[in-house]
């Protein structure tokens, strides 16, 4: 089983959302619980959020949000082409989507969820070195 752990320090800029004024705006270290929440929910039990294209956009959406919580939105652009890139180096590279490419019956498949989450772990490592959502 996937486990997230809470980040040790508060998101940069916390509570900063791009846009929005101060009454309005979350507190940013919120937004990223939830969506180290939601991705905890998803990867542990990918058959209950939708068909595997479906669950690989949720993970990446909810990446984009871990990016903008971090105060990191500049990065969010290059979301893309870096999970391409990702894919290329774990030998799953190809125009179609990660799911497309492993084939059918992968929607609970370890090796789907495992990329998925090392993704994520590499992304979040990338973004802050002091947080791991993956750790123990």
């Amino acid at each position: 089983m996937l486990r997230l752990a809470l980040p040790r320090a508060q998101p940069r800029g916390a509570g900063y959302i791009p846009g929005m004024t101060a009454p309005d705006r979350p507190d940013a270290a919120v937004v990223a619980r939830f969506a180290r929440d939601r991705l905890l929910a998803v990867l542990a039990r990918p058959d209950g959020w939708g068909p595997p294209e479906a669950i690989e956009a949720q993970v990446l959406l909810l990446v984009d949000v871990q990016l903008v919580a971090y105060n990191e939105s500049d990065r969010v652009d290059g979301i893309p082409e870096r999970f391409a890139a990702f894919r290329a180096r774990h030998g799953v590279g190809g125009s179609l989507s990660l799911a497309g490419v492993l084939g059918e019956g992968l929607r609970s498949s370890a090796r789907f969820t495992g990329l998925l989450a090392a993704f994520v772990d590499e992304e979040m490592r990338a973004l802050t070195p002091q947080v791991d959502l993956f750790a123990g």
